[in-house]
């Protein structure tokens, strides 16, 4: 019996498969490393929320310090405030270091129609504060009571434990009630003189 000479142009079907898979392999593989971008390709700010498919960047592949949390506390009740130098009518531990932006908000009230309205308040966290005061003349009025609301807000790099208060004092007597202070985490913040 007598073999066919092998021939060049003569393919069988072994050899066109295999050069076909050579082929996919190799051009999938250009294919997927041309599309590859690694950190060193990107530049700041190149990447925008445009060029990101929905629900591709979820809070789990974020880093902790970029990750938003918030730790709150409050206290409905009305308190009244003592004579300067002022105590703490609320105090919010903040377990976690790290930056956050920390508002508290109340309500002040006179004790009486008669009684001016006198509240001096400020949020404590290290060595950054904010003021704030409420004044009102007394009513005079059997309809109302005068009542203020008052909010503050500061930016602090937090230790881990460490507390922020605000601390209220009045000349005679003034309630303060339905307090909230709320610390949210922030990836930085920067302060521009002012």
């Amino acid at each position: 019996m007598k073999l066919p000479r092998w021939s060049p142009r003569r393919g069988n079907y072994a050899n066109i498969t295999s050069t076909a898979a050579l082929v996919i392999a190799l051009g999938a593989g250009g294919a997927y490393a041309a599309n590859t971008i690694s950190s060193a390709d990107i530049i700041d700010g190149e990447v925008k929320t445009a060029d990101l498919g929905d629900g591709s960047v979820v809070t789990a592949k974020l880093s902790p310090s970029a990750r938003s949390t918030v730790y709150t506390t409050s206290h409905a009740d009305y308190l009244t405030i003592g004579s300067p130098p002022g105590s703490s009518v609320l105090s919010l531990t903040v377990p976690a270091a790290g930056s956050y932006l920390v508002t508290a908000k109340a309500v002040t009230a006179s004790q009486t129609l008669s009684t001016n309205l006198q509240a001096y308040c400020t949020l404590v966290a290290g060595a950054h504060e904010d003021v704030v005061a409420a004044t009102a003349p007394a009513s005079g009025s059997a309809i109302a009571i005068p009542a203020i609301p008052i909010s503050a807000q500061i930016v602090h790099k937090f230790t881990a434990g460490e507390t922020v208060d605000l601390k209220c004092s009045s000349g005679n007597s003034t309630q303060i009630g339905l307090i909230r202070i709320t610390a949210l985490r922030v990836a930085a913040f920067v302060t521009y003189p002012g």
